[in-house]
């Protein structure tokens, strides 16, 4: 359950759809003002409810229990197999790009350079996987939207999402941010990754 103000407003769009990314369960919004388009907003970033302050406790409970119930009904708990064989761990799988001294660990979602985490929130690791996936492709914004974030808006409001993450994602992986060897910007039209190697998966 997210209560927001307008203090954090701003920022609340990006919250919310890297919370969507990681978190199944339900997600609703309490805000102190009615609007309509915030409304319209915050349920194409996949929020389960939106509710304005103040909310009758009774009602929020009983809410929040008829969100948790659809929940498990959309995703029960899956059945243990007993078997006397025990299962096999995953084996690690990376992808390195030597030219740039990165290593993409595919199975703890992660970017390494020298053994050191960069620490790529969970919606900049999707979204650097898709990037080093398409190489040399030109991606607009509104595919790299709808294929990250699950939906497509010409709206500034979501697009923008878009250059926030690459601008987030170029300041951990970039030896030069601001000189940006890897993920290059095309004006006018969106992103392409520039890749001097062919991708190198390791498993």
């Amino acid at each position: 359950m997210v209560v927001i103000d307008s203090e954090v407003q701003r920022h609340l769009s990006d919250l919310l759809a890297d919370m969507r990314a990681i978190f199944m369960g339900p997600i609703m919004v309490i805000s102190q003002h009615a609007n309509h388009e915030e409304l319209l907003a915050y349920f194409k970033l996949q929020v389960d409810d939106y509710l304005v302050s103040p909310v009758d406790a009774a009602e929020l409970a009983l809410r929040l229990k008829q969100r948790l119930w659809a929940h498990r009904q959309r995703w029960p708990k899956a059945q243990t197999l007993v078997t006397d064989k025990p299962a096999e761990a995953p084996r690690p799988q990376t992808i390195k790009l030597v030219a740039h001294g990165l290593v993409v660990d595919l199975t703890h979602f992660r970017v390494l350079r020298a053994g050191n985490d960069l620490g790529l929130t969970p919606k900049e690791f999707k979204l650097f996987v898709y990037l080093i996936k398409h190489p040399g492709q030109v991606l607009s914004r509104d595919q790299i939207l709808d294929r990250i974030w699950g939906y497509d808006d010409d709206d500034f409001t979501f697009t923008r999402i878009v250059d926030m993450h690459i601008s987030h994602l170029r300041d951990k992986i970039e030896v030069d941010p601001r000189h940006p060897a890897l993920i290059k910007t095309v004006r006018g039209f969106g992103y392409v990754c520039e890749l001097p190697e062919k991708l190198d998966y390791q498993t």
